[in-house]
Formats: C-alpha cells, structure tokens, sequence
C-alpha cells in the first residue's frame, strides 16, 4: 500500500511567473517499489479539484492555465489500485497580460 506521500510541488514558470500560459510542476519521487503513476489535481477553490490530470510514472508536467487563482495537489497510484494522500496544497494565481519588460509584437 502507499505511503503518504510528502512531496513538494515546485513551480517553472517563465519568463516573469504567474501570467496566463504553460506551467511546469515537479515533485519528488514516491520510492516505493509498486507505483504505477501520479495524477495531477486542480481546481479554482481551496480542497476542491474538478480536474484530475493522470501523468503516469514522471516527476513534471506542463499545463496550460489562463488567469486565475489554482489549487493544485498531486496524488500517486500504486499497481493494486491504491490511492496515496494529496500532496500539500499550491495555491498559484495566474495574472492576465504581458509581464513587465517583456514586448509584444
């Protein structure tokens, strides 16, 4: 059976963080021998997730969010069908616009 998990979710975002576009989260490793895969969760609202993303067995994904505010767990799955804890919440607000000091052609 899984263990909690207790990874961390760490946030690339370019060029200047935290405007409508492709987010990049990363996580630890769950180091027990039957993981079969992680799924990603996010919603507009803390503890509630209405998009559940599997990613199968990887420490990143990308998404493509527009503005708003996100609350953002991951969960991992073993090969029995177990389910690990959420991760520690995220909360990552997407702004809409152009980051300062960059152009727009």
């Amino acid at each position: 059976m899984i263990k909690r998990l207790l990874f961390m979710l760490v946030i690339l975002l370019l060029p200047s963080l935290l405007y409508a576009g492709d987010v990049t989260l990363s996580w630890d490793a769950n180091t027990e021998s039957d993981l079969a895969g992680y799924t990603i969760h996010y919603g507009i609202q803390s503890g509630v997730y209405t998009t559940d993303i599997p990613v199968g067995n990887t420490l990143s994904h990308t998404l493509s969010l527009s503005a708003g505010t996100y609350y953002i767990v991951v969960s991992a799955e073993d090969t029995s069908g177990n389910i690990s804890d959420n991760s520690y919440e995220i909360k990552l607000p997407i702004k809409v616009g152009i980051p300062t000091g960059f152009g727009a052609n």
